[in-house]
């Protein structure tokens, strides 16, 4: 059996029954009313299920950045544990560094403590010899880290002497006054010529004068107070020039005798080390 619309109905009625032509436009116009309200239902309907479509798009593309977020904050996770195990592996070698620096900063401060005591050693002792610097009677220098007197032969010794000007001993005497409260420290006393040759009986070389004038130098210190034990002399001829033997001048200041404030190798930094060597 066939199915009628409501238009059909309408006009079935109408034709069969006689429905008065108010009654049906009432009908007519509340079939309208209902086909509109269901046309915009179903468009209500639609819009809705294309909201729920986009807000499930929106949450499938939030849930996917989350999920890039989680796997790169795992990532970032994972890199910090292997840094952590990194550290703590490392933590004994770190510790060890640590201690070699700290070492080695307490060897410079002792190094640096022995140097200003050096320094300070070396002012004292040049206050001490002022007098005879301005007299002109010597000089005072360090030469490689050795506090030298340096003093003049010629002022000492006649030439081709050993024998000590009475001048020259008052000199020295005074000089090992001045070196006598360092008793516990050593002193060498070392020849120097000029390149004038020298051959005698007494003399072979210059290496006898000067070795001679060292001697005699280092006798007069010892008798003013120095031990023995503290005492050495040394000649090197004319083979530590300090200037050049072309003139009487430059001759003149190589022939000289100079007093060495020898350095206490045990207080060098390093040296219980080379003595543990040297004992093996």
């Amino acid at each position: 059996m066939q199915k009628l619309t409501l238009p059909a109905v309408a006009l079935v009625l109408l034709s069969s029954a006689c429905v008065k032509k108010s009654e049906f436009e009432a009908l007519k116009a509340q079939s309208a009313a209902q086909q509109k309200t269901l046309e915009d239902s179903l468009t209500s309907e639609r819009e809705h299920a294309a909201s729920l479509d986009a807000a499930l798009k929106s949450e499938q593309a939030k849930s996917a950045s989350q999920a890039e977020e989680i796997t790169r904050l795992q990532s970032d996770l994972d890199a910090a544990q292997k840094k952590i195990s990194e550290m703590v592996g490392d933590s004994s070698k770190l510790k060890s560094s640590i201690q070699e620096m700290q070492a080695a900063l307490a060897a410079l401060n002792e190094q640096k403590r022995q140097t200003d005591a050096r320094i300070a050693e070396y002012r004292k002792l040049l206050a001490s010899f002022q007098a005879l610097i301005d007299a002109g009677k010597l000089k005072v220098k360090v030469v490689n880290g050795r506090m030298i007197v340096e003093l003049p032969s010629d002022v000492l010794f006649a030439s081709g002497s050993i024998d000590l000007s009475e001048a020259g001993k008052a000199s020295i005497s005074e000089i090992g006054s001045i070196l006598a409260p360092m008793s516990d420290r050593q002193f060498q006393v070392e020849g120097h010529t000029d390149d004038q040759p020298i051959k005698t009986s007494r003399f072979p070389s210059n290496w006898w004068l000067a070795s001679g004038r060292a001697i005699a130098v280092a006798e007069i210190l010892i008798k003013a107070a120095l031990p023995p034990t503290s005492v050495s002399a040394a000649s090197f001829g004319e083979f530590r020039p300090i200037t050049s033997n072309a003139t009487p001048p430059g001759r003149a200041q190589n022939r000289r005798i100079e007093i060495v404030l020898v350095p206490d190798l045990s207080k060098v930094p390093g040296f219980e080390d080379l003595d543990r060597a040297a004992k093996q």
